[in-house]
C-alpha cells in the first residue's frame, strides 16, 4: 500500500518500515514472558533441583493417641518423634495394626510368651544365638509388638550385617516405646551403616538434644 502512495503521490513522504526479525525456532521454548524476568521452564529443570525442596512435616494430628496410650505408648513423645521424622508414619500405622493382633491374645497366651521371651534372653546371654533367635521369632510371630524381643532380634540382625531386617525391627520398637533414646541411637547406627545419612542425622540429633518433657525411659549414655 505504501508503494502505491509513492507511485501516485511522489510529493508525499512515505515512512520507511523497519523489517521485523523473527527468531528461528530451534526447539522447545525454555523461557516464559509471563514474568518480570526470563525464567527457565520447569520442564527444563534438572531432577536434582526438584528434589532439593524440603518435604513438609508428617501430620501427627490424625493419630489416635488415646488408643495408643492403652498400650503404654507415650503420646507427647510419639508426636515429637513423628514431627521430627524420627518415626515414619507408615511404620506407625503398621504397629497400630499389630497392637490389634496383640489385643486378641488371652492372658494365658501372654504369660506363655513372656516365659519364652525370658528363655530367649537367657540363651542370648550364654551366646546361644541360634536358640535365642528361634524363640524371638516364635514370640514375635504371635505378639509382633513385644518390645524386648524386637530389640533382642534387632541387635542380632545388626551384628550379622542383616541391616534391612535390623532397621525394620528397631523402627517398630521405637514406635512401641518412643521414649527409649537408646533404641533411637541403635536405629541411627543401623541407618548410618546403610548410608541413610539424612535420617540417621535426625535420630542422632534427637538423642543428643533429648526430650524436654517429663517422660520415663532409658537414657542413652
Amino acid at each position: 500500500a505504501l508503494d502505491k502512495v509513492a507511485q501516485f503521490f511522489p510529493s508525499i513522504p512515505v515512512p520507511v518500515q523497519e523489517p521485523v526479525h523473527q527468531p528461528a525456532s530451534s526447539g522447545p521454548k525454555l523461557y516464559s514472558k509471563n514474568y518480570g524476568r526470563n525464567r527457565v521452564d520447569s520442564q527444563a529443570r534438572p531432577v536434582e533441583f526438584v528434589r532439593s525442596f524440603k518435604t513438609s512435616p508428617q501430620r501427627s494430628d490424625a493419630v489416635n493417641y488415646k488408643e495408643l496410650s492403652k498400650h503404654g505408648v507415650q503420646g507427647p513423645v510419639l508426636r515429637q518423634r513423628l514431627e521430627s521424622k524420627a518415626i515414619d508414619l507408615s511404620t506407625l500405622n503398621r504397629v497400630m495394626r499389630e497392637f490389634e493382633a496383640r489385643d486378641k491374645l488371652s492372658e494365658s497366651k501372654v504369660s506363655e510368651l513372656r516365659l519364652l521371651s525370658d528363655q530367649a534372653f537367657e540363651l542370648y546371654k550364654h551366646n546361644d544365638d541360634s536358640g535365642a533367635e528361634k524363640l524371638f521369632v516364635e514370640v514375635l510371630d504371635t505378639d509382633p509388638v513385644n518390645f524386648d524381643c524386637l530389640i533382642g532380634l534387632a541387635k542380632m540382625k545388626h551384628s550379622r550385617g542383616d541391616l534391612e531386617a535390623a532397621r525394620d525391627l528397631f523402627d517398630r520398637a521405637l514406635v512401641v516405646r518412643p521414649e527409649r533414646e537408646k533404641t533411637m541411637y541403635q536405629l541411627g547406627r543401623v541407618l548410618y551403616d546403610m548410608k541413610s545419612f539424612d535420617r540417621a542425622k535426625v535420630l542422632f540429633e534427637q538423642v543428643v538434644q533429648g526430650y524436654q518433657g517429663e517422660i520415663m525411659g532409658d537414657k542413652c549414655d
